[in-house]
């Protein structure tokens, strides 16, 4: 592998470039893709780079272009979270660019993606179809986690884009319908974590205390210990002198008979 010491952060569009024209080649071989593999390893930042690589390939005026990337990011879903959640950042963009389906209000790289798919159409078709797969399955092993929860409209509005093909998405009370659902949910995913950390953070306290006593419980343990020992202790001093007593009469008794 190479040092990472030696692989600058600009060399990412370079290797996505080749990475993502193996991917649409028959025999091609995987040179390039463990190339990638090898520079995302080497940092967070280096991931990110690669992700900022793949976002451009993604808005591609050419539909095979779209789709070659779209393959890289099946093969780097699974294996990184850095890049999952590079996309979910902006996960309606994304779902206009690879099946034309916008939540209006987008802006950004979905601007350039608004009008459909860029042709040929029969690229155009694989990408839709090849997409509409990869959200279904993401939703499926990550959507019930709360950092995805924007995959599930993303997967129902997907499935339902069939029946409003001929509709515009960019305007009208049905786009602002779901640009508000998926604020929503942006906004929900933060305040569901912060929700389960304080949750953690509760259960945790009630772990603690299971398990180690508080200070004025352990302080009120020990004075009934010490109680304890000194009654036992008074106990054994007054038998003490009770038997001392009774020598002191019995030799007082015998004395004066000896005499």
């Amino acid at each position: 592998m190479t040092s990472c010491k030696n692989q600058c952060l600009k060399a990412a569009p370079r290797l996505v470039d080749k990475a993502t024209r193996e991917c649409g080649q028959a025999g091609s071989g995987e040179s390039a893709w463990v190339a990638l593999k090898d520079f995302a390893r080497c940092s967070d930042a280096h991931l990110l780079a690669i992700a900022g690589a793949v976002w451009e390939h993604l808005g591609a005026p050419h539909s095979q272009a779209r789709w070659q990337a779209l393959e890289l990011c099946a093969r780097l879903w699974p294996r990184s979270a850095a890049f999952r959640h590079a996309l979910m950042r902006d996960i309606p963009t994304f779902v206009q660019l690879v099946c034309a389906i916008a939540p209006a209000a987008s802006a950004g790289r979905a601007a350039a993606a608004r009008g459909g798919l860029p042709p040929p159409e029969h690229w155009a078709k694989q990408l839709h179809r090849r997409g509409v797969e990869l959200i279904e399955r993401w939703h499926a092993s990550h959507g019930h986690l709360p950092e995805y929860r924007q995959l599930d409209l993303a997967r129902r509005r997907v499935c339902t884009s069939a029946a409003s093909a001929s509709a515009s998405l960019d305007d009208g009370p049905q786009a602002q319908r779901w640009a508000e659902q998926w604020q929503q949910l942006r906004d929900g995913g933060a305040e569901a974590s912060l929700a389960e950390a304080a949750a953690a953070v509760v259960q945790l306290g009630t772990c603690v205390q299971i398990m180690a006593p508080v200070m004025d419980e352990a302080d009120g343990a020990d004075e009934a210990a010490a109680a304890a020992s000194g009654a036992r202790g008074g106990a054994r001093g007054e038998a003490a002198a009770a038997a001392a007593g009774q020598a002191a009469a019995a030799a007082g008794e015998a004395g004066p008979g000896k005499g």
